[in-house]
């Protein structure tokens, strides 16, 4: 005999204490992965490549409106704003184009 009663609830026991710890470990993880994807939409970001100050203002509903002195200018707020708001998505569409989803 093995143990038992004994052997048996201290499997069970082992098996708790390792189900306790994956599920820490994954909500750490989301915890983390969410918190840190969060884009900047506040503040001031400085970036050599505008030749004029360039403001993303977003409404009430996260819509970002841009106001920029050129066209250069624009667009690129418009991409900064579009990485904010689809980093995800536009990393995914990416790796699906190159054909490296799986990886």
């Amino acid at each position: 005999e093995y143990g038992g009663m004994k052997g048996i609830l201290r499997v069970a026991g082992y098996a708790a204490l390792f189900g306790v710890f994956v599920l820490v470990a994954t909500g750490a993880s989301f915890y983390v992965m969410a918190v840190s994807r969060v884009p900047k939409v506040d503040g001031e970001i400085v970036d050599p490549a505008l030749s004029a100050p360039v403001t993303i203002m977003r409404d009430e509903w996260g819509v970002p409106h841009i106001t920029a002195e050129n066209e250069t200018d624009a667009y690129f707020a418009l991409g900064l704003a579009m990485a904010q708001d689809r980093l995800f998505q536009m990393e995914a569409l990416r790796r699906v184009a190159r054909g490296q989803i799986a990886e």
